[in-house]
Protein backbone atom coordinates (compact mmCIF):
# COMPACT_ATOMS: atom_id res chain seq x y z
CA UNK A 1 0.00 0.00 0.00
CA UNK A 2 1.19 3.73 -1.06
CA UNK A 3 2.16 5.50 1.86
CA UNK A 4 -0.36 8.81 2.27
CA UNK A 5 -0.05 12.34 2.88
CA UNK A 6 -0.67 12.97 6.52
CA UNK A 7 -3.94 15.29 7.32
CA UNK A 8 -2.59 18.58 8.26
CA UNK A 9 -1.61 19.15 12.15
CA UNK A 10 -1.09 15.20 12.76
CA UNK A 11 2.98 15.29 12.27
CA UNK A 12 4.38 18.57 12.83
CA UNK A 13 7.19 18.10 11.47
CA UNK A 14 6.15 17.54 7.72
CA UNK A 15 5.16 20.37 5.37
CA UNK A 16 2.03 19.32 4.40
CA UNK A 17 1.97 22.15 1.69
CA UNK A 18 4.61 20.27 -0.13
CA UNK A 19 3.64 17.37 -2.46
CA UNK A 20 5.30 14.45 -1.70
CA UNK A 21 5.22 11.00 -4.23
CA UNK A 22 6.81 7.71 -2.33
CA UNK A 23 7.67 4.72 -3.78
CA UNK A 24 5.49 3.27 -0.79
CA UNK A 25 8.52 4.00 1.75
CA UNK A 26 7.65 7.14 4.27
CA UNK A 27 10.37 8.24 4.48
CA UNK A 28 11.62 8.03 1.03
CA UNK A 29 10.37 11.55 -0.54
CA UNK A 30 11.14 11.87 -4.46
CA UNK A 31 12.68 14.27 -6.21
CA UNK A 32 11.17 16.14 -9.22
CA UNK A 33 13.82 14.58 -11.48
CA UNK A 34 12.86 11.51 -10.21
CA UNK A 35 9.62 11.71 -10.76
CA UNK A 36 10.12 12.88 -13.94
CA UNK A 37 11.97 9.43 -15.44
CA UNK A 38 8.99 7.80 -14.16
CA UNK A 39 6.67 9.42 -16.59
CA UNK A 40 9.15 9.11 -19.95
CA UNK A 41 9.19 6.65 -22.72
CA UNK A 42 11.92 6.87 -24.53
CA UNK A 43 11.02 5.13 -27.25
CA UNK A 44 8.51 8.06 -28.91
CA UNK A 45 8.44 9.29 -32.64
CA UNK A 46 11.02 10.29 -34.52
CA UNK A 47 10.50 14.45 -35.40
CA UNK A 48 9.44 14.69 -38.78
CA UNK A 49 11.18 18.04 -39.16
CA UNK A 50 14.58 16.66 -37.78
CA UNK A 51 15.12 13.31 -38.30
CA UNK A 52 18.37 13.64 -37.25
CA UNK A 53 17.94 14.18 -33.83
CA UNK A 54 16.83 11.08 -33.21
CA UNK A 55 13.63 9.76 -31.04
CA UNK A 56 11.55 11.99 -28.75
CA UNK A 57 11.41 11.25 -25.12
CA UNK A 58 7.61 11.40 -24.95
CA UNK A 59 6.41 12.50 -21.39
CA UNK A 60 3.51 10.05 -19.86
CA UNK A 61 2.31 12.36 -17.27
CA UNK A 62 -0.80 14.95 -17.21
CA UNK A 63 -0.17 17.76 -19.86
CA UNK A 64 -1.06 21.09 -20.11
CA UNK A 65 -1.76 22.38 -23.62
CA UNK A 66 0.68 19.61 -24.99
CA UNK A 67 3.38 20.47 -22.66
CA UNK A 68 4.42 17.62 -19.63
CA UNK A 69 3.21 18.87 -16.05
CA UNK A 70 3.97 17.69 -13.09
CA UNK A 71 4.02 18.97 -9.52
CA UNK A 72 6.70 20.33 -7.44
CA UNK A 73 6.69 22.32 -3.81
CA UNK A 74 2.79 22.92 -4.81
CA UNK A 75 2.92 24.72 -7.91
CA UNK A 76 2.90 23.33 -11.17
CA UNK A 77 6.16 23.10 -13.45
CA UNK A 78 6.80 21.88 -16.99
CA UNK A 79 8.31 18.50 -17.79
CA UNK A 80 10.61 19.75 -19.95
CA UNK A 81 12.15 22.78 -18.20
CA UNK A 82 13.03 20.63 -15.73
CA UNK A 83 14.76 17.51 -18.25
CA UNK A 84 16.74 20.62 -19.78
CA UNK A 85 17.76 22.02 -16.22
CA UNK A 86 18.91 18.25 -15.11
CA UNK A 87 21.19 18.16 -17.65
CA UNK A 88 22.24 21.74 -18.39
CA UNK A 89 21.57 23.70 -15.58
CA UNK A 90 19.09 26.48 -14.80
CA UNK A 91 17.82 28.50 -17.86
CA UNK A 92 19.40 31.71 -18.32
CA UNK A 93 17.99 35.08 -17.48
CA UNK A 94 16.27 36.23 -20.92
CA UNK A 95 16.10 33.02 -22.54
CA UNK A 96 13.19 30.33 -22.84
CA UNK A 97 13.30 26.85 -24.00
CA UNK A 98 12.77 25.54 -27.38
CA UNK A 99 11.60 21.98 -28.65
CA UNK A 100 13.88 21.32 -31.55
CA UNK A 101 11.87 18.50 -32.79
CA UNK A 102 8.34 20.75 -32.52
CA UNK A 103 6.92 17.69 -30.11
CA UNK A 104 5.60 19.79 -27.06
CA UNK A 105 5.48 16.39 -25.01
CA UNK A 106 9.02 15.77 -25.52
CA UNK A 107 11.76 15.76 -22.69
CA UNK A 108 15.05 14.45 -25.26
CA UNK A 109 17.75 17.10 -23.30
CA UNK A 110 19.45 16.80 -27.20
CA UNK A 111 15.63 18.16 -28.28
CA UNK A 112 15.08 20.91 -26.38
CA UNK A 113 17.52 23.90 -25.98
CA UNK A 114 17.38 28.12 -24.47
CA UNK A 115 16.86 30.25 -27.21
CA UNK A 116 16.24 33.72 -26.96
CA UNK A 117 11.64 34.33 -27.17
CA UNK A 118 12.21 35.87 -30.51
CA UNK A 119 14.32 33.25 -31.80
CA UNK A 120 11.51 30.54 -30.69
CA UNK A 121 9.01 32.50 -32.50
CA UNK A 122 10.40 32.75 -35.44
CA UNK A 123 11.42 28.69 -35.20
CA UNK A 124 7.59 28.19 -35.10
CA UNK A 125 4.73 28.15 -37.30
CA UNK A 126 2.72 31.48 -36.06
CA UNK A 127 1.67 33.84 -38.81
CA UNK A 128 4.75 35.78 -37.56
CA UNK A 129 7.47 33.14 -38.19
CA UNK A 130 5.82 32.13 -41.52
CA UNK A 131 5.84 36.01 -42.76
CA UNK A 132 9.18 35.95 -41.56
CA UNK A 133 10.57 33.36 -43.69
CA UNK A 134 9.04 34.57 -46.94
CA UNK A 135 11.31 36.05 -49.03
CA UNK A 136 8.89 37.16 -51.80
CA UNK A 137 5.74 39.21 -51.21
CA UNK A 138 2.44 37.62 -52.63
CA UNK A 139 2.96 39.26 -56.27
CA UNK A 140 6.52 37.96 -57.08
CA UNK A 141 8.99 41.03 -55.67
CA UNK A 142 11.66 40.29 -53.68
CA UNK A 143 12.17 41.32 -50.15
CA UNK A 144 15.53 42.74 -50.08
CA UNK A 145 17.11 45.49 -48.99
CA UNK A 146 15.94 47.75 -51.46
CA UNK A 147 12.27 46.18 -52.00
CA UNK A 148 11.10 46.27 -48.22
CA UNK A 149 9.64 48.93 -46.97
CA UNK A 150 8.75 49.36 -42.78
CA UNK A 151 5.29 50.62 -41.92
CA UNK A 152 6.35 53.16 -39.30
CA UNK A 153 3.57 52.71 -37.07
CA UNK A 154 2.86 48.87 -37.01
CA UNK A 155 6.95 47.68 -37.98
CA UNK A 156 5.13 45.50 -40.73
CA UNK A 157 7.51 44.63 -44.04
CA UNK A 158 5.92 44.87 -47.17
CA UNK A 159 7.22 45.40 -50.60
CA UNK A 160 8.06 48.72 -51.63
CA UNK A 161 6.53 47.89 -55.14
CA UNK A 162 3.34 47.09 -54.00
CA UNK A 163 3.42 49.86 -51.77
CA UNK A 164 3.96 52.45 -54.09
CA UNK A 165 0.85 50.69 -56.18
CA UNK A 166 -1.44 50.79 -53.58
CA UNK A 167 -0.55 54.32 -52.69
CA UNK A 168 -0.88 55.76 -56.63
CA UNK A 169 -4.19 53.57 -56.80
CA UNK A 170 -5.61 55.20 -53.27
CA UNK A 171 -4.40 58.86 -55.10
CA UNK A 172 -6.30 58.14 -57.66
CA UNK A 173 -10.03 57.14 -56.05
CA UNK A 174 -9.00 60.31 -54.03
CA UNK A 175 -8.91 62.42 -57.15
CA UNK A 176 -11.95 60.68 -58.70
CA UNK A 177 -13.74 61.36 -55.82
CA UNK A 178 -12.81 65.14 -55.52
CA UNK A 179 -13.98 65.57 -59.66
CA UNK A 180 -17.30 63.51 -59.20
CA UNK A 181 -18.36 65.51 -55.76
CA UNK A 182 -17.44 68.69 -57.81
CA UNK A 183 -19.83 67.71 -61.09
CA UNK A 184 -22.24 66.59 -57.73
CA UNK A 185 -22.91 62.98 -58.65
CA UNK A 186 -21.26 61.94 -55.39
Amino acid sequence: MMWEMPMPGVYPDIDVDTRYWSTGMPNHRMSVEERLWLRVNKNGPIPKFAPHLGRCWRWTGCTNHGYGALHSCGRVVRAHVVSYESFNGPIPNGLEIDHLCRNRACVNPSHIEAVTPRENTLRGFSSPAINHRKTVCKRGHAFDVTNTYFEPSTGYRQCRKCHKVRRRNRERRAELHAKLKEVGAA
